[in-house]
C-alpha cells in the first residue's frame, strides 16, 4: 500500500511540475512578440561587417525552423502557412533578381558589392519575410502595447535631448559615445535645433514613431483597439511634436496623412451628416496648423531664434551636390534621378545590384536616389520593381491605402526599406493583421452559413 501511495504522489508531483513548465513555456512564447517589437524599435542596433544584428533575430530564425519542422516532418499546414509561402515566393524572386543584377555588374564591370547585397537585399528582404510569417502565427496580441511603446520611444528621445549630460550611458549605448565619428557635433545630434533621435538619423527615428502610429490607427479602424479621446488627442499631439522637433519633411507629411485617415475613420464610425463631417475635418486641420505654429514658436524662443531658421531651411533647401554644396527645393529624389537613370540603363531588366566603384555610372550606390522605387529600379531593374509592386499590393489587401504611406513619404528625402528595424516591425504587424483578416473572414462565413 505504501508503494502504491508513493507512486501516486510521484505521479501527482510530476504532473504539477509538467503543468508548471507548460505554463512557463506559454508565458515565454506569449511575451516573445512584445520583446521582438521592443528590440526592433527601442533597443540599439549592433553591426558585424555591415550586417545589422539584434537579439530578436533569433526569434525569427527559431520560428522559421519550427515552420520547416511543421511542414516537412509533421506535415501540418494552415491558411497562414499558405500566405507565408505565397509572399515568400515574391520575396525570394526579388532577391534572386537582385542577385542576377549583382552577378551581371561583377562580370561586366568587375564591381564587387556582395556585402552590400547581403545587407540590403538578402538580409533585409529575407528577415522581413520571416517577420511577416511570424506575425501570421501570433494567436493573440494586445494592440495597446503599441501605445506604450510609442510613449517610451518619445520619453527616451526627450531624455537624450534634454538630459544627455546626466545620462552618458544612454549616449554610449545608442551612439557609441559623443566622440563617435558619426557624431562630430554632439550639440547638433542631441539638441533642440534638430535632434537625430535614437538611431542616428532624424528621418529614420521619426519613421519608427510614425510606423507605430500607423498600426495604432489601423487597429482603431478595425475596432480591435479601444482608445479614449484624451489618449488619442495626447498621442496625436506628441506625434506632431516629435515630427516638428526632428524637422523631418517626409515624416511630417506622413504624420499629416495618418491624421487625415484617422479623422476619416472616426467620422465614418459616427453616424453624422456630410455637413457636420466637413466642419469637423476643417476644425481638425485648423487645430493642427495652429498646434504646429505654437510648437515652432516656442521651440524658436527656447533656441534663441535658431530653430525657425533651421526649420525653414529644411523645407526650402536641400543639397544637390554634397561636395559642391549647391541648394535647391526639397524634391530630393528627382535631383539624383539622372544618376539613378544612368545606372539603370546599364541593365534595365535585372538591375545592377549594390556595387560601387570609380567607373561611371557606378560612383554611387543604388540608395543614392533617396527613393525606394528608384533604389529597386537601379538594383533589381524593371523585373524587380514589378515584383516589389506586387508585394505592396499584398500589403494593400491587408490594410488598405494607409499601409502604403511609408513607402511613398519616406522616399521623398530618405528611405523606408533601408530602415531594417522598421521594415521588420512593419511586416510583422502586416502578418498580424493578415491573420486577423483571415479570422474575420472565416467568422463572417460561418455566420452566413448559420443563417
Amino acid at each position: 500500500m505504501g508503494m502504491v501511495r508513493d507512486m501516486h504522489l510521484f505521479e501527482k508531483k510530476t504532473a504539477m511540475l509538467h503543468n508548471r513548465r507548460t505554463k512557463q513555456s506559454y508565458y515565454i512564447f506569449y511575451l516573445l512578440p512584445y520583446f521582438f517589437i521592443v528590440d526592433q524599435l527601442l533597443l540599439p542596433t549592433f553591426h558585424y561587417n555591415l550586417i545589422p544584428f539584434k537579439g530578436s533575430y533569433f526569434i525569427l530564425i527559431g520560428w522559421f525552423f519550427l515552420f520547416l519542422y511543421r511542414q516537412l516532418v509533421l506535415n501540418k499546414r494552415s491558411i497562414s502557412d499558405s500566405d507565408f509561402i505565397s509572399l515568400g515566393f515574391l520575396f525570394l524572386l526579388l532577391i534572386s533578381i537582385t542577385f542576377l543584377g549583382q552577378i551581371w555588374v561583377f562580370f561586366y564591370y568587375n564591381i564587387i558589392g556582395w556585402k552590400e547585397f547581403s545587407q540590403c537585399s538578402l538580409f533585409a528582404f529575407l528577415f522581413s519575410l520571416f517577420a511577416f510569417g511570424y506575425g501570421t502565427h501570433i494567436k493573440s496580441f494586445n494592440f495597446r502595447f503599441l501605445i506604450y511603446v510609442a510613449y517610451v520611444y518619445i520619453i527616451l528621445t526627450l531624455i537624450m535631448i534634454l538630459f544627455f549630460n546626466a545620462f552618458h550611458f544612454l549616449v554610449y549605448l545608442y551612439y557609441g559615445g559623443i566622440g563617435n565619428a558619426s557624431l562630430n557635433n554632439s550639440y547638433y545630434a542631441l539638441s533642440l535645433t534638430r535632434s537625430i533621435g535614437l538611431f542616428g538619423n532624424p528621418d529614420v527615428s521619426m519613421s519608427m514613431l510614425n510606423t507605430i502610429f500607423l498600426f495604432i490607427i489601423l487597429a482603431y479602424k478595425n475596432i480591435i483597439l479601444i482608445i479614449k479621446k484624451i489618449e488619442l488627442i495626447s498621442l496625436v499631439f506628441f506625434i506632431f511634436f516629435m515630427a516638428v522637433l526632428f524637422q523631418s519633411r517626409d515624416e511630417l507629411i506622413a504624420s499629416t496623412l495618418y491624421l487625415i485617415f484617422l479623422i476619416y475613420f472616426i467620422l465614418r464610425q459616427n453616424k453624422q451628416s456630410f455637413y457636420l463631417k466637413t466642419i469637423k475635418i476643417c476644425l481638425c486641420v485648423f487645430s493642427l496648423l495652429l498646434l504646429l505654429f505654437v510648437l515652432i514658436y516656442f521651440l524658436n524662443l527656447l533656441h534663441g531664434g535658431a530653430y525657425l531658421t533651421s526649420f525653414i531651411k529644411r523645407w526650402t533647401q536641400v543639397h544637390i551636390n554634397y561636395t559642391v554644396g549647391a541648394y535647391s527645393i526639397f524634391g530630393r529624389p528627382f535631383l539624383e534621378f539622372f544618376d539613378v537613370w544612368n545606372r539603370f540603363i546599364k541593365s534595365p531588366l535585372v538591375g545592377t545590384g549594390y556595387g560601387v566603384s570609380n567607373v561611371f555610372p557606378f560612383q554611387f550606390d543604388s540608395s543614392w536616389g533617396h527613393n525606394d522605387f528608384f533604389r529597386i529600379l537601379s538594383s533589381a531593374g524593371v523585373l524587380g520593381l514589378l515584383v516589389w509592386l506586387i508585394i505592396l499590393w499584398r500589403c494593400y489587401t491587408v490594410g488598405g491605402l494607409i499601409v502604403l504611406i511609408p513607402f511613398f513619404t519616406s522616399g521623398l528625402t530618405n528611405t523606408f526599406i533601408g530602415n531594417i528595424p522598421v521594415m521588420l516591425f512593419y511586416f510583422f504587424m502586416i502578418g498580424i493583421f493578415n491573420r486577423y483578416k483571415r479570422m474575420q473572414y472565416q467568422a463572417n462565413l460561418i455566420a452566413k452559413l448559420n443563417i
